[in-house]
């Protein structure tokens, strides 16, 4: 998409915004990694997982305690979809983002084999 957008033979708009324009619940996502991860897909509310994340001080078992204060202040409001960006000026340029779909389980299996490659999982 960065390469489609630094490359256009017209002139450089000054914002563009790239993010994945398709819409997935949370809910469907959870399914597929908790599939990846080898888990059972039981999805707790979001508050029940919060506090599990702050209940565990050392951010060296508990990485998501490095982010609890976004995850208190601003995750809702993002995940829910209030955020939306306009990614209608990079569509028209990025055929890369035009063209893009929803996180699939192949995405997920990715994402999973790749922390487990750098150790993030084991």
């Amino acid at each position: 998409m960065v390469i489609e957008l630094l490359f256009q033979p017209s002139p450089l708009d000054p914002v563009y915004h790239l993010e994945n324009p398709m819409r997935q619940p949370w809910s469907d996502l959870l399914v597929l990694f908790s599939r990846a991860l080898g888990l059972p897909s039981r999805v707790i509310p979001f508050e029940a997982w919060l506090d599990k994340v702050r209940s565990i001080a050392d951010v060296e078992k508990n990485p998501a305690g490095k982010v609890v204060k976004f995850l208190e202040e601003e995750f809702i409001e993002m995940a829910s979809g209030a955020v939306v960006l306009d990614t209608k000026k990079a569509r028209r340029v990025s055929r890369t983002l035009a063209g893009s779909g929803g996180i699939g389980s192949r995405h997920v299996d990715l994402y999973v084999k790749y922390w487990r490659s750098v150790g993030h999982l084991s």
